[in-house]
């Protein structure tokens, strides 16, 4: 014996031929809007690597595989958060080994600098504002320690 509610939630095989061309449109839905979303700068332009390198050169081989390229700068700046310098200290590592490039957003060019710790440093080409993002996935609980 049942109580029936199985027989609420058994799907029809009419039901179960709409459910899957539905769910595939709603995932290109949903998948295309996240790729889209521009992150806290906005839109991104221009995005060009000038140089990278090491803060002290016994680092030096942590820092070979180091490499970003203008896609994986975007990628950072699309899920990058603004954080206070505070937030920088207490949740995110400082890594030896940076990336330097320049952007344009929709308002002004940008010189940035990208850390393999998950942080980066936006500053306006007049040098007069600066931000500090970081990518929350990369966060550091000290908390065990």
């Amino acid at each position: 014996m049942t109580n029936g509610i199985s027989h609420i939630f058994a799907p029809t095989t009419a039901t179960s031929r709409l459910a899957l061309p539905c769910l595939l449109v709603m995932s290109a839905a949903l998948l295309g809007a996240c790729a889209t979303r521009p992150g806290p700068l906005g839109s991104l332009s221009n995005i060009v690597v000038t140089g990278n390198g090491v803060d002290n050169e016994r680092d030096a081989p942590l820092c070979q595989e180091f490499k970003p390229e203008a896609p994986q700068v975007r990628a950072f700046f699309r899920s990058a958060v603004l954080i206070t310098p505070r937030q920088e200290h207490d949740f995110f590592l400082h890594g030896p080994c940076y990336v330097r490039g320049t952007l344009i957003t929709r308002y002004e060019t940008w010189h940035w600098e990208l850390r393999n710790g998950g942080t980066a440093r936006v500053t306006s080409a007049a040098g007069d504002d600066s931000f500090l993002l970081a990518d929350p996935r990369e966060e550091s609980s000290l908390g065990d320690e």
